[in-house]
C-alpha cells in the first residue's frame, strides 16, 4: 500500500481532486491550531503556574498536530503532480481510444454500409428512372393523339397527366373577371438528374 493510500485510505478512490479536497482541509486545520496556540499564549500573562503548565501542555499537542498536518500537506503536495500526470496521461488515452474506434466505425460505414445504400439507390433510381421514361412515352402518344384527332375529330382531344395531376388550380385577379392560370410542378424529365451510384454514366438522363 502506497504512502497516499496510507494517508488518505484504501477505500477512497485516489484522485487529484480528492488530493487537493485533503489538502484544502489539512491547510484549513493547520489554520485553526495556529491561531488556537496564538491566543493561547496572548493569555499566558494572566495564568497561574497551574494553569500555565496546562497551556503549555495543551499547545504540545498542538504543535504535534501541526507538525502532522505539515508532514501530510507535504506529501500530498509532492505525489499530486504524478496522480495529475496519470490521469491527464488516462485521458489522452481515452480520447485516441474514442478517435480510434470512431474512424473504425467511418471506415466500415464507407465500406459497407455506404455500399448497400449505393446499390439500393440504384435500384430505386432505375425504378425512378423507368417511371420518367414511361411518363414520356404517355406524353408523345398523347401529342400525337391530338394531332390526329385535330385532322379527324372523332373524340375529344385528350388531357395529359401534368394538366391533370401536375397543375395548380387557375385563380381569379382580384378586382377582374381575369385569372392567373395554375402554374405547372417542374418537368421530371427536365428537372431530375441521377448520376451513378457507382463509376458508370447517369441513369437518368438516359444517355
Amino acid at each position: 500500500m502506497g504512502i497516499i493510500d496510507k494517508l488518505l485510505g484504501s477505500k477512497t478512490a485516489i484522485t487529484s481532486a480528492t488530493i487537493r479536497d485533503e489538502i484544502s482541509k489539512a491547510e484549513s486545520s493547520l489554520a485553526t491550531y495556529r491561531a488556537k496556540i496564538e491566543a493561547a499564549n496572548v493569555s499566558v500573562a494572566l495564568l497561574s503556574d497551574e494553569a500555565h503548565v496546562k497551556i503549555e501542555n495543551e499547545i504540545a499537542v498542538d504543535r504535534r498536530a501541526i507538525t502532522r498536518l505539515e508532514a501530510r500537506v507535504s506529501l500530498l503536495k509532492n505525489d499530486l503532480p504524478q496522480v495529475e500526470a496519470a490521469e491527464e496521461a488516462a485521458q489522452a488515452a481515452a480520447k485516441d481510444e474514442a478517435l480510434r474506434k470512431h474512424a473504425e466505425a467511418c471506415r466500415k460505414a464507407n465500406e459497407k454500409e455506404a455500399k448497400v445504400l449505393l446499390e439500393s439507390y440504384t435500384e430505386h433510381a432505375n425504378a425512378i428512372a423507368e417511371t420518367i421514361a414511361r411518363l414520356r412515352e404517355i406524353s408523345d402518344e398523347v401529342i400525337a393523339v391530338n394531332v390526329a384527332l385535330s385532322r379527324n375529330p372523332v373524340a375529344e382531344s385528350i388531357v395529359g397527366y401534368d394538366t391533370l395531376y401536375r397543375k395548380h388550380p387557375d385563380r381569379e385577379e382580384t378586382g377582374s373577371v381575369s385569372f392567373r392560370p395554375g402554374r405547372y410542378e417542374d418537368s421530371l424529365e427536365m428537372a431530375v438528374r441521377l448520376p451513378p451510384a457507382f463509376v458508370g454514366t447517369y441513369i437518368w438522363p438516359r444517355s
